[in-house]
């Protein structure tokens, strides 16, 4: 029998097979794609995820999907390839469909379309960052229902105003009114992702604090890679300098947030002494030292003032 990971509208989590909850067995860690393993665990510790995380997850799905209709089945939407069978179910209280727009419950007979697809990965969106399920259908008490969901999120001003337009425009009560299709919503969400990123470029910077490059300041891009190869490195060590691999970190710029990913760097790369898991893509935080190899060659994000 085929075993089946489910979280639930609380987003509650778990990877141990021998748990079932609400009478739904749990699919085993071992079994996640690669892609998802790390950003479903986050989901585990939090309870909700971060916006690069959360937007990650969305554009992935989309991705995947392709032309194709989100799974069939009011209350579940797939994370993950077909195979895997990765669910979200959000709780239902009144025996609806949480992530279905007003037009599908109102008619559960009709042909889903692009429209219908936008709204139920909005509410994902949602779901995700808030931990909460967007139930109020009234212009003005969802708009506020969108704003209260979004206080906790630690984001600027613009940048929160900017989600929020998106949320808006995507989970709209009138179907003409929304994104026509999942990949206008991609392109937006790439939008709104690319005025975070920049910025972010104009608020953080990379600041050597140890070793080869103490004291030097680098400007953040969208993803640059740090280690000995040339050509390949933004970040170009001396091939006499220890500890550092040819191609040893990645640091990209996501939604906003800074992240680094240890490209199987044979010294290992450390973040707040921590040392990261290869391939693991972890947010590097303003002030948090992020070394390589060793704490003779540190680096620290810094907020410019």
């Amino acid at each position: 029998m085929k075993k089946t990971l489910v979280i639930t509208g609380e987003l509650d989590y778990t990877g141990s097979i021998k748990q079932v909850r609400e009478g739904i067995p749990l699919l085993p860690k071992t079994t996640f794609p690669d892609t998802e393993q790390p950003l479903l665990s986050l989901l585990q510790k939090r309870g909700t995820l971060p916006l690069w995380a959360a937007g990650q997850l969305v554009d992935r799905l989309i991705e995947r999907t392709g032309c194709a209709s989100l799974p069939a089945g009011p209350e579940q939407v797939l994370l993950s390839p077909l195979g895997t069978n990765i669910r979200i179910l959000p709780g239902i209280r009144s025996g609806q469909g949480a992530y279905l727009p007003p037009e599908t419950r109102l008619n559960p007979e009709r042909l889903t379309d692009g429209p219908e697809e936008v709204y139920r990965l909005s509410a994902l969106l949602f779901h995700l960052l808030s931990g909460r399920i967007l139930s109020v259908e009234g212009l003005r008490a969802r708009r506020a229902d969108l704003r209260s969901g979004l206080l906790g999120l630690d984001l600027e001003m613009n940048a929160k105003t900017a989600l929020l337009a998106l949320l808006d425009q995507g989970l709209r009560l009138e179907p003409s009114r929304r994104f026509s299709g999942p990949e206008a919503l991609r392109t937006a969400m790439g939008k709104v992702q690319t005025f975070l990123n920049q910025a972010a470029q104009t608020r953080l910077c990379l600041e050597g604090t140890e070793g080869q490059f103490a004291g030097a300041r680098f400007t953040l891009h969208t993803s640059f890679q740090i280690g000995r190869q040339p050509g390949a490195c933004q970040i170009l060590f001396p091939p006499h300098i220890p500890g550092v691999s040819r191609l040893h970190c990645r640091v990209e710029l996501a939604w906003g947030a800074a992240l680094v990913t240890d490209l199987d760097s044979r010294y290992g790369t450390f973040l707040s002494g921590v040392r990261l898991r290869p391939g693991v893509v972890t947010e590097w935080e303003p002030g948090k030292p992020l070394a390589l190899g060793s704490e003779r060659q540190t680096f620290i994000l810094k907020i410019i003032q």
